[in-house]
């Protein structure tokens, strides 16, 4: 019961956070929050779930984390639902536990599938630098042709320019610099533009201004 109370955030933040210091205190081995996390993924407390990882971001649980990181991976790894829980609360997350969740191992890949093209344009400020760095560790996401040119034209500049540095490297142009053109945006259309100056000489050149 005692433990429903704490993972269900049934008594006021504050006090649940005194509770769960005066136990981490007699027992530092991180244990009350771990059973308290494993409780509130159990119920189904995506609430809870989130003041738990809220509460742990202080610099007092450095300590924490140091000994129990692996099994808070294990557990939230577990849970079915982690992956979208975590993209859905991505602003609510301090930046101290987002950023060694985002470490979790496969965390990105199944997040990234849960990504669509239309949900790019869609994205807060915290998601957007959640997916850069995703991105940059799974660069195979480019090969998805859908989602590269929503990332061509996303309203976002450092997305443009994650997605124009693709299309530049591996030479793409010729499939996506119409869109990037008519994209005006800066970064996708000045990458469009300096493509098209070097193909003055081409013989399709007035193919491709007629297009």
């Amino acid at each position: 019961l005692a433990w429903k109370v704490l993972s269900s955030q049934l008594i006021d933040q504050a006090k649940i956070l005194l509770v769960l210091d005066h136990l981490n205190a007699k027992d530092p081995s991180g244990a009350p929050y771990l059973k308290g996390i494993g409780f509130a993924v159990q119920s189904g407390d995506r609430e809870g779930v989130l003041q738990f990882l809220v509460s742990l971001s202080s610099e007092s649980n450095e300590t924490f984390w140091r000994r129990n990181k692996a099994e808070v991976e294990e557990i939230l790894m577990k849970w079915k639902e982690f992956p979208l829980f975590f993209w859905e609360n991505a602003q609510r997350i301090p930046a101290r536990t987002s950023e060694r969740i985002r470490k979790f191992e496969g965390l990105s890949i199944k997040i990234l599938k849960l990504i669509s093209p239309s949900a790019i344009a869609r994205m807060n400020e915290e998601q957007i630098v959640q997916f850069l760095g995703m991105v940059k560790e799974n660069p195979d996401i480019f090969t998805n042709v859908s989602l590269l040119r929503a990332m061509l034209i996303a309203p976002s500049a450092p997305i443009n320019e994650l997605a124009a540095k693709y299309v530049k490297d591996e030479n793409k142009f010729s499939a996506h610099w119409l869109l990037m053109l008519e994209s005006n945006l800066p970064v996708s259309q000045q990458s469009a533009l300096r493509y098209l100056e070097t193909q003055v000489e081409a013989k399709d050149f007035s193919a491709k201004l007629l297009m």
